[in-house]
């Protein structure tokens, strides 16, 4: 997939010598023209990835929480 970025959404940090340099971008994919919202970080070395803390999370939620009705998804 292709993406051209339109404007820049939260740059706040991103040029710091510490943290993950996040940068959100608005952009669109060029095959769809749909309008898209990029996440640009710098993951750390030994750390598990965003998506794998979060996987972690909404199974803790679904666990605690197995006889109550709950909604939690990514």
């Amino acid at each position: 997939m292709t993406f051209t970025t339109t404007r820049p959404i939260a740059t706040y940090g991103a040029n710091s010598m510490v943290g993950r340099g996040t940068r959100v971008y608005e952009a669109r994919n060029e095959v769809t023209g749909k309008a898209v919202v990029l996440k640009d970080s710098w993951g750390d070395f030994g750390r598990d990835a965003e998506g794998a803390i979060l996987e972690q999370i909404l199974l803790a939620i679904r666990e605690k929480f197995k006889h109550e009705a709950v909604e939690a998804e990514k």
